[in-house]
């Protein structure tokens, strides 16, 4: 899913929100408002409110009903694994705050992604064979139009896409990947 409009954006970028969302792809399976809320450490009606912006702007859906002891039980799951941001309409004051979400998101992932790599190198002086391993680093400038821009956008969430699932025999390597206009 690719958010585009100020409304989806302003909805998403809640830190609580964006906790909802963590929560339900780490959970893989419908859950109610109120065993969210329970995950979360939290009053259902809090939960409840944003669980309907969310599903208001479609990132979450309602899968099912079931009556339990008389009372209805609405089943929520997430819609997309990734949620794309894609408009040159972002409010500006997702930006315009020090310390603003994204600045958030994007540090938290830098550090992880620079743990990781202290941790490789740290085994690797200490005579770790991680010769197959080996971290793949790019650091450079692009140089796009405004199509190779939007493909470049849309091939690395499908990469994102289809290398995110975790399985048997798999190994977890560290991603960031940022690309911001830089003139």
């Amino acid at each position: 899913m690719t958010a585009r409009s100020p409304e989806e954006i302003k909805v998403l970028f809640n830190p609580l929100r964006l906790k909802i969302l963590d929560t339900f792809l780490i959970y893989k399976k419908p859950i109610t408002v109120k065993q969210l809320a329970t995950l979360l450490g939290m009053q259902p009606s809090r939960v409840h409110y944003h669980v309907m912006l969310l599903l208001k702007i479609d990132v979450i859906e309602l899968v099912r009903t079931e009556i339990i002891n008389g009372i209805v039980a609405k089943y929520y799951q997430r819609k997309y694994k990734q949620i794309y941001f894609g408009s040159a309409e972002v409010p500006k004051m997702l930006f315009q705050q020090e310390n603003s979400i994204i600045e958030r998101k994007f540090v938290e992932a830098a550090m992880k992604t620079q743990t990781d790599i202290q941790h490789y190198f740290k085994v690797f002086n200490q005579g770790g064979d991680l010769a197959k391993d080996l971290p793949l680093f790019y650091f450079d400038d692009l140089y796009l139009d405004k199509n190779d821009h939007d493909e470049l956008y849309e091939e690395l969430g499908k990469l994102v896409e289809k290398y995110s699932e975790k399985g048997a025999g798999k190994k977890a390597y560290s991603t960031l990947v940022s690309i911001v206009k830089t003139d």
